[in-house]
């Protein structure tokens, strides 16, 4: 299975005391080891992306609108986005978490 690490900070102030980039992508990539997943480049490879793998939902996107967009959009794709730190169930209560923690990234932003 083939994989894509996105990492995103909002602030200079969290790159810098929060979690890193570098960090980010250190813990993705160490999820993609454990789960055997090997790692590419979406336009280049995009017919064999598997996933994206992000450390937490709300670095994907902190947007619901854009998040149901997206992940259904990567889905006609068959490309599952993956959290290292969050439910990742395919299933009634992982739609769900992911839709709280949507909501929850949106109001911290709004």
């Amino acid at each position: 299975m083939n994989a894509v690490i996105y990492t995103r900070v909002s602030t200079e102030e969290q790159a810098k005391h929060g979690y890193s980039l570098a960090k980010q992508e250190l813990e993705c990539k160490n999820f993609a080891v454990r789960n055997v997943y090997d790692i590419k480049y979406c336009i280049e490879n995009k017919k064999f992306v598997d996933y994206i793998i992000v450390w937490r939902f709300d670095r994907f996107t902190r947007n619901l609108e854009d998040q149901t967009a997206l992940f259904s959009k990567l889905s006609k794709y068959g490309i599952r986005v993956l959290s290292v730190t969050e439910n990742n169930e395919e299933n009634a209560t992982g739609n769900l978490m992911r839709n709280i923690i949507g909501s929850f990234a949106q109001y911290e932003n709004d």
